[in-house]
C-alpha cells in the first residue's frame, strides 16, 4: 500500500513540475487546443476520465464488460508528458 502511495504522489509531482510548469496560468495558450489548464483543474479534468462496467442479460444469461470514455487531447497529452499511456485496466 506504501508503495502504492508513493508512486501516486511521484506521479503528482510529475504532473505538478511538468504540467504545471508548461501551462503557467490560465491566461496562457497552450499552443493546441485553447486556453492552458491550472494544476487543480488539470486534475479535475484527468480525474474525468471513467471506466464503467455494463451488464447485459439476454435469454438470462448476463455477460458483463468494462467501457472506456474516450480520453481529451488534454488527457492524452498529460499522460504522453509523463511517458504513461492512459490506464485501461485497473491494477
Amino acid at each position: 500500500m506504501l508503495d502504492t502511495l508513493v508512486g501516486f504522489v511521484e506521479v503528482l509531482h510529475r504532473i505538478r513540475v511538468g504540467v504545471v510548469d508548461g501551462f503557467r496560468s490560465a491566461s496562457q495558450q497552450d499552443g493546441e487546443d485553447g486556453q492552458a489548464r491550472g494544476f487543480r483543474d488539470l486534475l479535475d479534468h484527468l480525474g474525468s476520465l471513467t471506466r464503467n462496467t455494463i451488464a447485459v442479460t439476454v435469454a438470462g444469461h448476463t455477460e458483463r464488460f468494462e467501457q472506456l470514455t474516450v480520453p481529451t487531447r488534454t488527457q492524452q497529452r498529460a499522460f504522453e508528458f509523463l511517458d504513461t499511456p492512459v490506464p485501461l485496466e485497473l491494477t
